[in-house]
């Protein structure tokens, strides 16, 4: 009798054990790998448009099928959300032609920060692309990197974005 006691015993604990494991991150969305925060710069005709890089994001959107936003807001630099399509096959994106600028079309009054230096209402973005694995942080962290290009719809120059995948280190902080 005993032993039937300690196999129940040992049958309700495996079980218990057994139905705590995850098959899923409930917490993880479809574009996971499209997704992160990189350290940019913005180049026309080569020439770098700024002294240092700054922070730009993708994210999904919230149908979390096949678009991203390009999202940058920084202090002394450009002001931008726009949405892009991406393709999850081999990590490109590139948005429709115009795609509105969110933090243009809000004219909310935290878009407006005292040393952002451009709102521009709209931009197209081609020939995006998110490479994995393909970048070193400023410490040699292997890390993601980006590339893309971009026109603005009040300024006909096609710039050029790339850049590194942050870490989230001090040491790689720009």
């Amino acid at each position: 009798m005993k032993k039937i006691k300690n196999y129940i015993l040992i049958l309700c604990a495996a079980a218990t054990f057994a139905g705590c494991t995850k098959t899923q991150d409930p917490g993880q969305t479809n574009l996971v790998k499209a997704e992160g925060e990189f350290w940019v710069m913005l180049y026309a005709d080569g020439e770098e448009q700024y002294p240092s890089p700054v922070k730009l994001s993708t994210v999904n959107v919230a149908a979390d099928k096949d678009s991203i936003w390009i999202d940058h807001f920084e202090d002394g630099f450009i002001a931008l959300q726009c949405r892009a399509g991406i393709n999850m096959q081999n990590l490109t994106f590139a948005s429709p032609t115009n795609s509105p600028n969110l933090y243009a079309t809000t004219k909310a009054s935290w878009v407006t920060k005292p040393n952002t230096t451009y709102v521009p209402d709209g931009a197209t973005i081609t020939e995006g692309k998110i490479m994995p694995k393909a970048a070193h942080s400023t410490t040699g962290v292997v890390t993601d990197s980006i590339y893309f290009k971009i026109v603005f719809s009040d300024d006909p120059t096609t710039y050029e974005m790339k850049g590194t995948g942050t870490t989230n280190w001090a040491e790689d902080d720009f």
